[in-house]
């Protein structure tokens, strides 16, 4: 059986609001993107709505609230008020920034890579023959 999430709608207003949270949490460096200018808002939004429709339940209040009133004060009275709604917002924030292809290429990291075993790795094959040879055994822990 296959279950079906729904992904949310998302208004302009709600993007907006999105962006201006995004470039509080992450502002723009001598080196680094803002998060609307990395897409927060933008082009990976769908991405991370797709993959995370739970955050955006939880943050989208948050945003209709922002688009109201200052989001910098808001920001901080949910940081203070509701800890694990702020927290939902800074993962869903940086969650979607790491996701653009230049913020990554900017720290140097392009996400989880395969790395060969020690038994793969010929400079260690004499070294863990032994143990391979021997083969598997333990002692029962006490009790």
């Amino acid at each position: 059986m296959t279950v079906e999430i729904e992904t949310p709608v998302v208004t302009e207003s709600a993007r907006a609001a999105l962006a201006r949270i995004a470039d509080l949490l992450i502002p723009a460096s001598d080196r680094m993107p803002s998060g609307s200018s990395a897409g927060v808002a933008g082009e990976l939004l769908e991405t991370t709505l797709r993959i995370r429709p739970d955050l955006w339940r939880r943050i989208y209040p948050v945003l209709v609230e922002c688009e109201r009133n200052d989001p910098a004060a808001i920001l901080k009275d949910v940081e203070t008020r509701d800890p694990s709604t702020f927290d939902a917002i800074t993962e869903f924030v940086a969650g979607t920034y790491f996701m653009n292809d230049r913020v990554r290429d900017l720290i140097g990291y392009h996400g989880q890579e395969s790395t060969p075993s020690l038994m793969e790795m010929s400079e260690f094959a004499d070294l863990i023959a032994p143990v391979v040879e021997r083969g598997e055994f333990y002692r029962h822990a006490p009790d």
